[in-house]
């Protein structure tokens, strides 16, 4: 009766593949769900299972690692002579604003330590010396920051609420799961940067325990000197970090909800599939009735029908998903190849000893770079015209247009007003402003 059941199948071949191929598609929606659900939850306790600690301090019923209170820094000397404590730190996880060139604000995860390489982070870095944090203010990016702030190279400056910090390195990996870019700081960089909110005070204390001693034991000691505040392990405090967005986004109702579907599109692409088979075959199951075959015995054959259909999507769903977990690693191995490519670049024009132009053009954006040799270009065709005064007046206002800022009296936000009256000096401007008009004199040849 098996091989009945595989003929039956086999008779129609196209139906056979298109029920394949829609219970595969079934499984690959479920699996690809499956993985973005784990990827995310990943994100929201990254930072957590890098950081070398066993046991956390925090403030009282504070919800994940992300929107951290404060509580005062001397704490860290109760958790530090606790018995069975190795050493313990003062861990500050803040928010704060960054200014980019072009004037617009981004908001920034720092975090702060005294010293970030005992505790394991950052645990990737692509350059620089996380030591070097201790040395002034200065700071790490992670190269995720790259898609909100634009590209950015070691010993360029962000201003950070008012304070220039300058970039000594780059890291890969630091995520957070408010998808905004993460950063690492000294710990008393970070008390310098909002003296108002974070002088004395810090967020979480990290406490690492010697060996052979009782993480029990230590806890509830900690919690005996530190009444006002909450001592999570690890595991339980990356629970509850990943619980936390769980509940208030959403994000698992969302992912059951996809993978019900998927499993009901599954269910009935096969179901819909066999119903058709068998009524196309009611005779010759008539037949089987009719020679002797029980109910039992048809319904062996259709079972075996749906679980040979079922096992080859199955297995045909879950080979395209693990290929386009493949593909991904590769196009992120590709990507920061290429990324390493042009870092190796960058650095042998800043220190190869290029032209001057280029050296200068460095920390210029390319828009601006642009604008500038298209008004050079202007000028020179102004010159090469011979045009005496309506030419140089004509140029002027090209060149106002294309980059105000380079115009010493002009507006910022908009171009100065140029008038051919033959009268250099300051004017009254049709709007009443004083201006002050230069012009460029090009002598007629």
């Amino acid at each position: 009766m098996v091989d009945l059941a595989i003929k039956t199948l086999l008779h129609d071949r196209l139906r056979f593949v298109i029920t394949i191929l829609g219970v595969a598609f079934a499984v690959l929606l479920v699996f690809v769900q499956l993985g973005l659900f784990h990827g995310v939850l990943d994100n929201a306790s990254i930072m957590i299972d890098h950081l070398d600690a066993d046991l956390w301090v925090t403030s009282r019923n504070v919800p994940n690692i992300d929107f951290a209170q404060t509580f005062p820094d001397t704490y860290m000397q109760r958790a530090r002579s606790v018995p069975g404590v190795a050493r313990a730190a003062n861990l500050i996880v803040w928010f704060v604003p960054v200014t980019l060139p072009s004037g617009a604000q981004e908001p920034l995860e720092i975090y702060a330590l005294e010293d970030f390489a005992r505790w394991g982070i950052p645990w990737s870095v692509l350059e620089g010396d996380v030591k070097d944090l201790r040395r002034g203010r200065y700071v790490m990016l992670d190269d995720c920051a790259t898609r909100r702030y634009g590209p950015f190279r070691i010993d360029d400056y962000r201003e950070i609420l008012g304070n220039r910090l300058k970039i000594i390195g780059r890291t890969v990996g630091a995520k957070s799961f408010t998808t905004n870019p993460v950063g690492f700081v000294d710990y008393s960089t970070a008390q310098e940067l909002q003296p108002d909110r974070l002088r004395g005070q810090t967020t979480y204390v990290l406490v690492k325990l010697a060996p052979g001693a009782d993480i029990v034991a230590v806890r509830g000691e900690l919690r005996r000197r530190l009444p006002y505040n909450d001592v999570h392990t690890r595991d339980e405090w990356a629970h509850l970090s990943r619980a936390y967005w769980v509940r208030s986004t959403g994000l698992g109702l969302n992912m059951f909800v996809t993978v019900g579907l998927g499993c009901l599109v599954g269910t009935i692409v096969l179901a819909q599939t066999l119903y058709s088979a068998t009524m196309e075959h009611f005779r010759e199951f008539a037949t089987a009735k009719a020679i002797g075959a029980s109910n039992g015995l048809i319904y062996r054959v259709l079972l075996k029908q749906a679980s040979v259909a079922a096992v080859l999507g199955f297995s045909v769903g879950a080979c395209a998903a693990l290929a386009l977990r493949v593909l991904g690693r590769g196009f992120r191995l590709v990507r920061q190849d290429r990324l390493d490519r042009s870092r190796r670049r960058l650095s042998a024009v800043g220190d190869g000893g290029g032209s001057r132009g280029t050296r200068a053009s460095q920390g210029v954006p390319r828009r601006r770079r642009a604008r500038t040799r298209a008004a050079r270009r202007l000028v020179g065709a102004g010159r090469r015209r011979g045009g005496r005064v309506g030419g140089s007046v004509r140029i002027g206002q090209e060149h106002a247009a294309l980059h105000p800022r380079l115009h010493p009296h002009g507006d910022r936000r908009r171009a100065p007003h140029w008038r051919d009256d033959g009268v250099s000096g300051p004017r009254e401007s049709p709007r009443g402003d004083p201006e002050a008009i230069h012009r460029v004199r090009v002598p007629a040849v």
